[in-house]
Parts: structure tokens; C-alpha cells; sequence
């Protein structure tokens, strides 16, 4: 069982290990010509997130992490994938989506592949999906690529 001296001795050993690497940090540094930077500057992977709109555990609420995972990571609204996994060790992701299987089942075995084509329905990317992945529920990725408008001398066709 930890006591109080044990406690003072391995922060007081953990402050010094971090000196210890501040120092090496800062020679790397100059030795390598990066630019130095101090504590009082956001390091370059730093989020601002609003000091008032956080909860009693020091963290955003839902619909601010939700808002935030949108701003970082834009795509296609109309459809997001699922990562999967097979039995044999394979994963990927595949566009999210709700199956007719009744209408599969009914189908002959060769047409099967075809109708289930035909009657997905692609999920759209909701907060509920976000908040799945971001609990840790569901591994979702995105579409990055965002439909363009069709350039000015294509629609001047008659």
C-alpha cells in the first residue's frame, strides 16, 4: 500500500524525469535548428475548446465533442462508413447501411447480391453515429470527397 512519503517520492522522482527531458528537448532542438517555443504557447496540435461550455469532470459536453468531431473531420453528410472485421482476420470499412433481408431471402440465390444492391438504404451521418464512435461503440470513418458543382460550360448544354 502507497503511503504519503512514497507519493512525495515518486511525484518529486516523476517533476524530475520531466526536467530531465525538457533539457534533452531543448538541446534536440538547437541542435536541429527547430524554432524554441515556451509553455506559454500552444503547441501546434493544441484545440481550443471554450473554457464555459465544460462539465463538472473538465470536459465538453456531448453535443460540443459532437460539434467538434464535425469541425475536424468534414465529408459527406449523406452517408459514413463501418469498420468491420471478418473471421479470417481481414477488416475494412463499408458504407453504412439498413438492408431489406426480406426481400433478399425471397429473391432466388443469383439475384440475392443484385437485390441487396438494390434496396440498401445508406445511412446518413447523424450525431448518434458520432456519439457511438466517440464512446467507443462503433468505428466509423467518413467520405472526404464533397460533391462539386458541375463546371459552367457543362450545364450550358441544350
Amino acid at each position: 500500500m502507497m503511503n504519503q512519503s512514497n507519493l512525495e517520492d515518486l511525484l518529486k522522482s516523476a517533476l524530475e524525469e520531466c526536467e530531465r527531458l525538457r533539457t534533452e528537448n531543448a538541446h534536440l532542438r538547437m541542435i536541429s535548428g527547430i524554432p524554441k517555443w515556451t509553455s506559454a504557447e500552444s503547441s501546434p496540435t493544441t484545440i481550443p475548446i471554450e473554457v464555459g461550455s465544460e462539465s463538472n469532470a473538465g470536459l465538453p459536453v456531448p453535443e460540443k465533442k459532437i460539434a467538434l468531431f464535425r469541425s475536424l473531420f468534414r465529408g459527406r453528410e449523406d452517408v459514413y462508413a463501418v469498420r468491420w472485421e471478418g473471421k479470417n482476420g481481414k477488416s475494412g470499412y463499408s458504407p453504412a447501411g439498413a438492408m431489406d433481408w426480406r426481400a433478399i431471402h425471397a429473391a432466388r440465390p443469383e439475384d440475392r447480391k443484385k437485390v441487396a444492391r438494390k434496396t440498401r438504404m445508406l445511412q446518413p451521418l447523424t450525431d448518434k453515429a458520432i456519439r457511438n464512435h466517440l464512446i467507443g461503440k462503433l468505428t466509423i470513418g467518413i467520405y472526404p470527397l464533397l460533391p462539386t458543382l458541375a463546371p459552367s460550360w457543362k450545364m450550358e448544354e441544350s
